[in-house]
């Protein structure tokens, strides 16, 4: 690049001479000329890169007291009455024998009875002693996943309604 502009430099001082200007003057024309040429700065780019997981969500531990269903299911089976003002609205845990799982309608567990529902996954818990089931409607089908008819489960749930020969809890979860 130097060697060009000596060059030209050159070139330029024979012009000057012939045309009767000073070499000064086109000298520092030139160099000015060359110091306005945008000289390109070295960019240093860093990405941040950061790694994330998705968390395996922790099991659900029953917290205060456990309820066993057969018990529960003695009180409801002698006074209904009694038992949902006891129970009724309140959200426990309950321990008891899987009897069934499939999908129930999920007016069963709202009390709209306006159109059909959707299908919530059930787990439904048995008494031995009174034959009185109880009725887990859950919000993650994942959690019938390794649950099998004649486990014993711990469910947590909001108490709903006694309804005849059964009790609904919902929205209700396995507590391992």
């Amino acid at each position: 690049m130097k060697y060009l502009t000596y060059l030209f430099l050159a070139g330029l001082m024979l012009l000057v001479l012939a045309c009767g200007v000073s070499t000064e003057d086109i000298e520092a024309t030139v160099e000015a000329r060359i110091a306005s040429i945008p000289t390109p700065t070295p960019q240093i780019v860093i990405l941040e890169v950061v790694v994330t997981a998705t968390p395996i969500p922790e099991p659900t531990v029953a917290q205060g007291n456990v309820y066993e269903w057969d018990e529960m299911s003695v009180e409801y089976n002698n006074n209904a009455i009694v038992a949902n003002n006891k129970y009724l609205n309140q959200t426990i845990s309950i321990r008891g024998e899987v009897y069934r799982i499939d999908y129930r309608d999920e007016r069963l567990f709202t009390d709209d009875f306006s159109d059909f529902g959707e299908e919530i996954p059930t787990v439904t818990l048995e008494a031995t002693s009174t034959y009185r089931v109880l009725k887990c409607g859950l919000e993650n089908i994942d959690e019938v996943e390794n649950l099998s008819v004649g486990d014993t489960v711990i469910v947590n749930g909001k108490i709903g309604e006694w309804i005849g020969n059964w009790l609904t809890v919902y929205p209700c979860s396995i507590v391992n």
